[in-house]
């Protein structure tokens, strides 16, 4: 599709975990590909630069800590009515800094990679009509996404697409099962030998995948590497990110262990998934979806409550995945993998039936249908001062 030059896109999105920032990586690669103009914004860091430091450290304490408060929070929020005063308070957080950039950017259309209602919110306090696409990046639904100036919505899955339109405030013709876009590496085929050549892993054994580094939930890793080490012939691969007291201390105890690798932060993920015959993981959305393009099957283990835990329970519902939330079961699952060829296939075909290709392309696409098909209004926006609510 041939795009005109003058379409600008404003992405919004919020650096809470890496998720929603791979996600805007992701759509960023197919506006480049289509030549379209885009400028990307975390919304609440410039609305609320301070509110936005504590609410990540209450989001990083919520994978410890902090379970049971964030619970509480995400689920009394779940279901509340936009009608509602308290709901319009809390949605209207950063609507200012939405009415000063669009008449700083002048877009086209909003894309929205983040749950927040700001810009709907700036919808109806000011009768603006510009686009707004929302992009749901988990295998969920929550009140943060949903909202009836909401022109469009991108989702992950048929069941999803269900779930938004039971809710009454939208058609079906608004919702499209896109996928969640993620990088196209996440795709494109890889020599398995070659892969495992050039990271130095072994290539004659099944690896193991083991994501340590998040927030501090993974625990009792000494003994998780003692029972899955050299198990059915495999190699433990423990990634610890940013955690470097944990990858200090792992390569401590595993330094005469050939069969466990220990790596801090890796920008080669889509690789590390391409090579890997199991990963234990958190059941973020875009850790799934990354999963689901490659065929990695999946043990999901301790999910905070909330939109992970969500996730994990869709993806165990539908045998895509292993839920757990203890050690011992999570070493038993990650065996039965390992040593079960026909379970793995099955949890492999099941993934496959929520593969959406292409997602980043497919949004990309209809944004420009959208725009192209309707003739919203485009002239620069000048506000009157209106009140909070």
């Amino acid at each position: 599709m041939t795009v005109k030059k003058q379409t600008k896109i404003m992405i919004l999105t919020g650096s809470y975990g890496n998720g929603h920032l791979q996600v805007v990586d992701a759509l960023k690669k197919s506006f480049d590909q289509s030549g379209t103009d885009y400028v990307v914004v975390d919304l609440f860091q410039e609305a609320h630069p301070l509110m936005t430091a504590l609410t990540k450290y209450l989001y990083i304490k919520s994978f410890t800590v902090g379970r049971r408060m964030y619970s509480f929070f995400y689920y009394s929020s779940k279901n509340m009515k936009h009608e509602q005063f308290i709901t319009r308070l809390f949605n209207s957080f950063g609507w200012r800094k939405v009415r000063d950039l669009i008449e700083t950017h002048q877009p086209d259309m909003i894309v929205n990679t983040f749950p927040m209602l700001a810009v709907p919110e700036y919808k109806r306090k000011t009768g603006d009509t510009i686009p707004t696409s929302h992009i749901l990046t988990d295998y969920c639904l929550h009140n943060r996404w949903t909202h009836p100036l909401v022109d469009r919505y991108y989702v992950a899955t048929e069941k999803l697409k269900n779930d938004l339109i039971q809710t009454g405030i939208m058609e079906a013709s608004q919702v499209k099962v896109s996928g969640i876009p993620v990088m196209p590496s996440f795709e494109q085929k890889s020599d398995h030998q070659q892969l495992c050549q050039k990271y130095g892993f072994a290539a004659d054994k099944k690896l193991v995948v083991i994501m340590a580094g998040a927030h501090g939930v993974l625990t009792h890793t000494d003994l998780i590497a003692q029972k899955l080490s050299g198990y059915k012939n495999s190699q433990l691969i423990i990634v610890c990110g940013h955690n470097h007291k944990l990858r200090e201390k792992l390569l401590r105890e595993n330094a005469d262990n050939p069969d466990v690798v220990v790596l801090g932060y890796v920008n080669y993920m889509d690789d590390l998934m391409k090579v890997a015959e199991v990963m234990v993981t958190k059941p973020g959305g875009i850790t799934l979806t990354e999963a689901i393009n490659v065929r990695l099957p999946l043990v999901l283990y301790k999910a905070v409550p909330g939109q992970e835990r969500e996730n994990a329970e869709f993806f165990h519902a539908e045998e895509a995945a292993v839920q757990v939330d203890d050690i011992d079961a999570m070493i038993q699952a990650t065996q039965r993998i390992l040593s079960d060829d026909a379970y793995r296939a099955k949890l492999k075909a099941n993934m496959a039936h929520l593969h959406c290709p292409g997602a980043g392309g497919s949004i990309c696409n209809d944004i420009f249908e959208t725009l192209d098909a309707k003739e919203y209004a485009t002239q620069p926006v000048t506000f009157e001062k209106v009140s909070l609510l």
